[in-house]
């Protein structure tokens, strides 16, 4: 099967506007993309350290952080989580549960019976069924939601970067200021 590259765009969970842009190969998994994606969430400082200074690490600061252990996409009625880390939270089963809880919400509703859950880190671009230009949504840290968009996709060539190890690439970042 000829390797594809898509153009995924990144927006800001609060500003609604393009944060970043990243091209992905289609064998590529879910979570590699996630691995990749820049959040400023991810840099925020999530203790108090105003008694013990002494404790915070200022190389934090500079350090690539760690991804969200916890993360999920939705894409096309699937919740595609990152179940990877056994100390992960499965954020998508307190939607399915909400659903489930009513019958009388899915007889009013009959679309929600068609939400399903996956594997991020078995799944793979070339396996998931999505439109281009269509709004699909990334959360991580709980509550905070990221518009995602697919918005071009093309067979890979002798134009793009060859060595695959540098995918997900990232081909533009805007940075906001507050």
């Amino acid at each position: 099967c000829p390797e594809i590259i898509i153009s995924v765009l990144m927006f800001h969970p609060i500003r609604r506007r393009v944060q970043a842009e990243y091209l992905v190969l289609g064998s590529q998994k879910l979570t590699e993309l996630k691995d990749m994606l820049f959040c400023p969430r991810d840099y925020v400082i999530t203790h108090d350290y105003s008694q013990t200074p002494d404790l915070f690490d200022r190389q934090s600061l500079i350090r690539p952080p760690t991804p969200s252990k916890s993360a999920f996409f939705f894409i096309n009625n699937t919740f595609y989580n990152d179940m990877r880390d056994i100390e992960a939270d499965d954020y998508s089963s307190v939607i399915m549960e909400w659903i489930e809880s009513s019958p009388e919400r899915l007889l009013n509703s009959p679309r929600l019976d068609k939400f399903q859950k996956a594997d991020m880190s078995n799944t793979s671009f070339q396996d998931i069924s999505a439109r281009l230009g269509y709004p699909y949504l990334y959360c991580h840290h709980g509550n905070c939601e990221h518009i995602i968009v697919l918005t071009d996709l093309r067979l890979f060539s002798s134009h793009d970067i060859q060595d695959k190890n540098r995918y997900p690439l990232l081909t533009d970042l805007r940075l906001f200021s507050s």
